[in-house]
């Protein structure tokens, strides 16, 4: 049975160190599990050899699901992942469709709408 594909698919940073940011993953997977319309799951790993990372430094990845009638818009979801990271001092890893975006600390408001106009683009 082939996964619908993930509206947004998120990765956590932290200078490196694996164990912090699978940590983390896991309490942002929590955080954005409490929007209604939002469904987070893992992603599935990666096949060994399938990129260049070695499994120990390779990132756990989470895909966020919208629903076209969630009540949460874009604009609140990249809004709640910015001043999540900002909290948790990391950044942030997005793809959305083919765009790959970091979300570091310090994102101003001009490249949040950038962000979510890709989001609700996706999600239409």
């Amino acid at each position: 049975m082939n996964d619908p594909e993930p509206t947004l698919e998120l990765r956590v940073r932290r200078g490196g160190n694996a164990v912090l940011a699978e940590r983390l993953t896991r309490a942002l997977h929590a955080e954005l599990n409490e929007f209604e319309g939002v469904m987070m799951r893992y992603a599935p790993p990666a096949p060994p050899g399938e990129n260049s990372k070695s499994a120990v430094a390779e990132a756990v990845t989470l895909w966020a699901f919208l629903s076209t009638a969630a009540t949460v818009t874009g604009t609140v979801l990249i809004q709640a992942i910015k001043t999540w990271a900002e909290a948790k001092r990391c950044t942030v890893h997005l793809t959305i469709g083919d765009a790959e975006i970091e979300l570091p600390q310090g994102l101003d408001d001009a490249q949040v709408r950038v962000i979510t106009r890709l989001l609700e683009e996706r999600r239409s």
